[in-house]
């Protein structure tokens, strides 16, 4: 692989990572249960059995890296 397709490649990478830090609101709860309520609870549950709020933070610290 040249030096120019090394480099279009890691811009590739960037935008990619770009648009899904973009499209990704995990932390906030969805607009879904200001009308469902009673759902949030499991929603709320959800994210805390699949570490939502660790692995969005972990997936942040590495944009920095």
């Amino acid at each position: 692989m040249s030096r120019a397709d090394v480099l279009r490649k890691t811009g590739e990478l960037f935008a990619l990572r770009h648009l899904i830090n973009l499209s990704s609101d995990l932390l906030d709860t969805p607009d879904f249960y200001w009308e469902h309520e009673e759902q949030e609870e499991l929603y709320q549950k959800m994210c805390s059995y699949f570490s939502i709020n660790r692995r969005t933070r972990v997936r942040m610290q590495c944009d920095y890296v």
